[in-house]
């Protein structure tokens, strides 16, 4: 979206119906691609403005003041990896044997154009375009993708994007209980590779935990709540902070008391036509009591299962 608040959107072609999603899918990528060389652009700079001069400097074997010195003119340069600055110091160093004795300008003289790299990022698309599960028949092994492909080079139409469903194994370090991001489609040797992340469930164990939270209903309050540490000490002792937690939807309090206060009403009919019933039967008394124990009694019935 940032892309297209640029005026960088995709263009499609005249006469060519491609869905919206699948724009995103470009721009996305497009996206990916300028950061990747934005990122790159501002290491490159801070290399080429911390370069060393003199006939016998060498900038891969700079003093310690001088590494200092570049990672302070990069962005965030102590996350940067020395691989990286080191790499793209042999880069610019072969640049300039090549070139003479020449420095390059920026990373434009480095590097040619970057390409698409023959890839179909799906991060960006929705459920409306792709979906992924695993496959019924055998979960653990299995994954199911759910795509939407045009069924001609030249889609006029709607009814020209078909989905189609591709079944790919995953891979054995992949848990049964992970959770399936959107895959990115490669295609490599003339055939379609994924490339699947995943996040792993967290595993808990059923010991050795030493706080817990705890939840109980209430009239005032839906629900109100508070932590519970269990003290490491020969006389293990359970402690409280004493600042409980509560949840007030007030909506549903206001419904609940509405609720509450018709059961109530309903069950004092109730008794006062069975008072009356049992001083004198009536068949008309008695069915209405009979309709009036159904609709709401003591179990809070007519409190819509309060």
């Amino acid at each position: 979206m940032a892309v297209r608040t640029l005026g960088w959107g995709a263009v499609v072609p005249a006469g060519m119906y491609v869905p919206d999603r699948v724009r995103r899918v470009a721009e996305e990528q497009a996206g990916r691609a300028l950061r990747s060389a934005w990122w790159r652009s501002e290491i490159t700079d801070a290399v080429l403005a911390t370069w060393p001069a003199g006939p016998d400097a060498d900038p891969l074997r700079r003093t310690e003041t001088e590494w200092a010195v570049l990672r302070a003119a990069c962005p965030d340069g102590q996350a940067v990896a020395a691989s990286v600055l080191r790499s793209r110091t042999r880069q610019i160093a072969a640049f300039q044997a090549a070139q003479g004795g020449r420095l390059p300008v920026d990373v434009c003289a480095l590097e040619s154009a970057p390409g698409g790299g023959r890839q179909v990022v799906l991060a960006a698309a929705d459920k409306q375009l792709c979906t992924l599960t695993r496959c019924p028949d055998d979960p653990a092994h299995y994954g199911m993708l759910t795509v939407r492909l045009p069924a001609r080079p030249d889609p006029r139409t709607r009814a020209d994007w078909h989905p189609t469903v591709i079944r790919f194994r995953l891979s054995p370090t992949i848990p049964l209980a992970a959770a399936l991001h959107a895959p990115t489609l490669r295609v490599r040797g003339g055939r379609l590779r994924l490339d699947v992340a995943f996040t792993a469930a967290p595993t808990t164990s059923r010991n050795g935990h030493t706080r817990a939270v705890a939840f109980d209903y209430g009239l005032n309050t839906l629900l109100t709540g508070g932590t519970l540490t269990l003290t490491d000490s020969a006389q293990p002792t359970v402690l409280t902070d004493g600042q409980p937690v509560f949840f007030l939807p007030d909506g549903v309090l206001a419904k609940a008391d509405r609720l509450r206060i018709l059961g109530e009403h309903l069950w004092a009919k109730s008794a006062h036509l069975q008072a009356l019933i049992d001083g004198r039967a009536v068949a008309g008394q008695v069915a209405r009591a009979v309709h009036l124990r159904e609709a709401g009694g003591p179990s809070g019935r007519a409190c819509g299962g309060q």
